[in-house]
């Protein structure tokens, strides 16, 4: 495989990407990788103005020159005082969603989740001041993504960013306008390429999917094509289940992100990063290779996960929970520990690699 050791080799070695501040609880609170090492990268590269095409970047003016400036915009109320219950949260908010992706995104299909604010995936000094969220999830469309790592791809990236930030900012101003405060997290941070708080545990709470092991969150509907926002509130929110898409026992399986990664960013093995085993992607190789090509993804187009449109994304996800060796591996994860689910998948897949054609 190819590296992209010039531009590595670019990275400070004193920066960290992910850390527990002294004196904060092990690993609870961390920075954000992008707002170190992505502005140095600019400086160094030049990457914005050489390589990203032009649709890129009139999507990124877009962005930072009409939807960034509103994210300091007053949280507060600018009507009555509503009596909403979580049920007309949830209704409520779903009917506001859909009338503008009709209006707006060619009557795409948006997730929309809930779920309080979960105080250990705000970043170190992420100011979340209400504390509850809702999450919105917005799919890339199929071609445009599968033609990582082209800038096509890219642009399809950059493009569904600044769609989502259009409805987020959107959504507050209602939200605002119903009674309620509410605080917009854009989906591409902001204008210093920082965020509040992490998208991706949030959605999985609100029972959008599980994590992959490409570091992308997998949904029933668009499997990894889809991008994150968020915003907190003090509205009432319905309780959401997580939902079990049998994501972390197919990723055991899968190698197939971690084959295709020029850069070898994507790890075989789980580490145990706050408080829990999962597959964690080296940043460091990671994002100068996504700031070079403008965009990559080339571990979202070649996931199984990917199909190209909600109808064969929900087949397929079922069709995995109906795997008999997906089921018991579930059980022995929840009977022991993951461990001894990995240890029942090497086997399985051995022994399919040894049965004859």
């Amino acid at each position: 495989m190819s590296t992209n050791s010039k531009t590595n080799s670019m990275i400070p070695q004193e920066k960290t990407w992910s850390h527990s501040p002294q004196g904060a609880r092990e690993e609870s609170v961390y920075r954000l990788p992008q707002s170190e090492v992505l502005p140095f990268l600019t400086t160094q590269t030049d990457f914005m103005q050489k390589s990203a095409s032009k649709a890129n970047n009139k999507y990124r003016r877009v962005i930072y020159k009409e939807q960034y400036p509103h994210l300091n915009d007053p949280h507060d109320p600018t009507s009555g005082n509503p009596n909403w219950s979580s049920e007309d949260t949830k209704r409520k908010v779903g009917e506001f969603v859909k009338a503008y992706s009709k209006e707006h995104l060619q009557d795409r299909l948006v997730k929309v989740g809930f779920t309080d604010v979960l105080a250990d995936h705000v970043y170190t000094n992420g100011e979340l001041q209400y504390p509850r969220a809702i999450i919105l999830g917005l799919p890339m469309r199929f071609e445009e993504t599968n033609a990582a790592p082209k800038p096509k791809a890219g642009e399809e990236v950059t493009r569904n960013y600044m769609e989502l930030g259009s409805l987020t900012l959107a959504l507050g101003t209602w939200l605002r306008a119903q009674g309620y405060f509410a605080q917009v997290h854009h989906p591409r941070g902001n204008s210093d390429m920082n965020c509040e708080a992490l998208f991706i545990p949030h959605a999985i709470a609100a029972g959008f999917g599980e994590l992959g092991r490409h570091g992308s969150m997998i949904s029933r509907e668009f499997g990894p094509r889809i991008r994150l926002a968020m915003i907190t509130t003090d509205a009432p929110i319905p309780n959401e289940a997580i939902k079990d898409n049998g994501v972390d026992e197919f990723c055991t399986w899968c190698t197939k992100c971690l084959v295709a990664c020029p850069v070898d960013a994507i790890p075989a093995e789980r580490t145990t990063r706050r408080g829990s085993e999962r597959f964690i992607v080296d940043t460091t190789k990671c994002l100068p290779y996504f700031a070079e090509t403008d965009g990559c993804g080339i571990c979202i187009a070649v996931c199984p996960y990917n199909k190209p449109d909600e109808e064969r994304s929900i087949k397929f996800t079922d069709q995995v929970l109906s795997l008999d060796w997906v089921k018991e591996a579930n059980k022995i994860k929840q009977a022991e520990d993951l461990k001894a689910m990995e240890q029942y998948i090497a086997t399985q897949k051995a022994a399919q690699k040894s049965t004859p054609d």
